[in-house]
């Protein structure tokens, strides 16, 4: 299966690390440039055009204020937040805070079953496959991401209006 166009190819590896210079540390086009390698290189599951298919739908059925049953609730945590992401949309990403509370508030996951379900359903249902792209070095990176959304001005995702571009 062929890697979707949203996420980085593996002949822009160097080219995008590189891209990372050109933005202001703490800002949101570092952060999502950032987090668009790590999700391109840096995991060992990517999206399939189906998962990105549905992450569509099932974010119009949430915003349609649309009953989403438990798996869609999941499904949609991992599934949109990532798509958000892949096409650096600033202006629906601080939703993903907003769903992700009220997963946590509803289902109250543990991590392990959080792990479970992305590793087993997603894959299972084909709305992830196996990054054929993924590369140890980003993936290091990946690991240390906690590191870098503490040591930035922001402290964790941009919040404020003004860092909306």
């Amino acid at each position: 299966m062929m890697v979707n166009k949203l996420y980085y190819q593996d002949e822009d590896l160097v080219k995008e690390l590189k891209e990372l210079r050109k933005y202001e540390l703490g800002t949101w086009d570092h952060f999502m440039q950032y987090m668009k390698v790590v999700c391109s290189f840096g995991k060992h599951l990517i999206m399939t055009d189906k998962g990105i298919e549905y992450a569509d739908k099932l974010l119009t059925k949430w915003k349609d204020q649309k009953e989403l049953t438990r798996e869609e609730t999941f499904c949609m945590g991992f599934l949109t937040t990532e798509v958000l992401i892949l096409r650096k949309d600033i202006q629906q990403l601080p939703l993903v805070q907003k769903y992700y509370n009220e997963l946590k508030q509803r289902y109250n996951p543990d991590f392990a079953y959080l792990q479970e379900f992305a590793q087993k359903v997603l894959l299972e249902k084909g709305y992830v496959m196996d990054n054929p792209q993924q590369s140890e070095e980003v993936e290091k990176m990946f690991a240390i991401s906690s590191h870098y959304m503490a040591i930035t001005p922001l402290g964790k995702i941009p919040k404020k209006d003004k860092d909306l571009k």
